[in-house]
Parts: C-alpha cells; structure tokens; sequence
C-alpha cells in the first residue's frame, strides 16, 4: 500500500504544479478582465494582480514540495510526511472556507479534493 500512496502523493504534487499555472495565467486574466470591465483603479488591479500571483507561486511550491517528499519514498528513501500533512490540511481547509462562504463546487474540485488526496497519501505512519 506503500508504493500507492507515494504514487498517490505524486499524481497529488503534479496537480498542484498544474492548478498552479491555471491559478496564475488562466484565473488572473477571468479577474484582471472582470476588474477592467468594472473600471476598477489601477492601483487596485495591481494589488490584487501582485496577491494573486503571490497565490499561485505558492500553489507551485506546495506542488514541488509535496513532489520532494514523496519522489524519494517511492525510490525506498525516507522522507518525513509532515510538509504534505500540513499542506493537505491548509489547501482542504481553505477550500472548506471557501466553499461555506460562497457555496461554489469550484472550491470543492480545487481545494478540498486535492487536499484529501494529499492526506490520504501521507496517512501512512511516519517512520525512518
């Protein structure tokens, strides 16, 4: 079951790195559109544009860290499970935030999904 959940954590990093991406490209132009269209102040635009870049660079690390932690364990090396675990409870928790606020299933499929598969993937015990 072992090998699984390493490669579970994998597949979980790659969706990270790749929302991230979406997050920053796809997500901040739907905003930076919506925002013109408002004719919101520049200096508005440009904060939220530095936040949400700043957000989607920090999907990415998350990604790459989650990839640190369970590339080694699938190659037999011991890597502790306490980033993923952190990781996986911070991204579902937001996404349960998220969706309570807003009741939108995009913070379902975005945030609370890739969380759970983060946690199922380091469920296991931790131990050198």
């Amino acid at each position: 079951m072992s090998k699984a959940r390493n490669i579970l954590g994998i597949i979980s990093g790659v969706i990270l790195i790749l929302s991230s991406g979406a997050h920053s490209f796809l997500g901040w132009k739907a905003m930076h559109d919506q925002l013109v269209a408002l004719d919101a102040p520049a200096d508005l635009v440009t904060g939220l544009a530095i936040g949400w870049n700043f957000a989607g660079f920090a999907i990415f690390i998350f990604g790459v860290l989650v990839l640190l932690t369970f590339i080694p364990r699938l190659r037999g090396l011991y890597a502790p499970l306490t980033t993923p675990r952190v990781i996986g409870w911070g991204y579902g928790g937001a996404g349960v935030a998220g969706y309570a606020v807003s009741k939108m299933m995009f913070f379902v499929s975005v945030f609370i999904v890739p969380g759970i598969l983060i946690l199922l993937a380091s469920s296991e015990r931790d131990e050198a």
